[in-house]
């Protein structure tokens, strides 16, 4: 199934049209959207990925939809050399694959 999305600006302007709705600002109108998302739920925007980067004098290119880093692991041929694993504030080398 496919996401499609809409701006709540776009949302607003359609119910603006409606005359009993002339005063509804975009503060309530996001206000009315989060509330109403906490009822129904909302389906997971975000998508857990792996990707194997190629790392070169300490820099690689990210990829353009990454939002967060969950792990690190270290790849050599053989097999994996390492995982890093985020703990508190830095990433500390685990003992297990």
């Amino acid at each position: 199934m496919e996401l499609r999305y809409i701006s709540i600006k776009q949302i607003l302007d359609d119910l603006l049209e409606h005359p009993l709705l002339k005063d509804l600002t975009l503060e309530r109108a996001v206000n009315h959207a989060v509330h109403f998302i906490r009822i129904v739920g909302m389906p997971p925007i975000f998508e857990e990925k792996v990707a194997t980067l190629e790392v070169v004098d300490y820099r690689t290119a990210l990829p353009c939809d990454l939002f967060k880093i969950n792990q690190v692991r270290i790849k050599e041929e053989g097999g994996a050399k390492g995982i890093f694993r985020y703990s508190t504030d830095t990433y500390h080398m685990s003992d297990t694959d």
